[in-house]
């Protein structure tokens, strides 16, 4: 992906995108990124700035993950009622992060 002619918003979108890997890999957790972000990483290019950075993961891993994004310096910000018990919102350096929780449910 080009860096050369993003902006310093993108650029620190991707800073807080690499610091999320490695958390996310150093406890064995799963993630997807959706969202503008996730059609750039297709692409190869960043096509637009982006208002936030939009991420999916198993329900399981959530309290792990406040926790750590909480000690990693993430304010953890106030989720509407309908969907506080599916997803999570963060910031840090002026970045903000939404989390939406998965989880798997068997038909019997």
């Amino acid at each position: 992906m080009d860096l050369s002619q993003i902006n310093t918003q993108a650029k620190n979108q991707l800073v807080i995108l690499r610091e999320l890997q490695a958390l996310f890999e150093k406890h064995k957790l799963q993630m997807w990124v959706k969202g503008g972000w996730a059609i750039d990483f297709m692409l190869g290019k960043v096509t637009r700035p982006h208002e936030d950075i939009d991420l999916v993961t198993w329900i399981q891993y959530r309290e792990c993950l406040e926790e750590e994004l909480v000690k990693a310096g993430y304010k953890q910000l106030f989720v509407k009622e309908p969907f506080c018990n599916r997803q999570s919102d963060f910031q840090k350096d002026n970045v903000d992060l939404s989390i939406g929780y998965i989880w798997l449910h068997y038909l019997s």
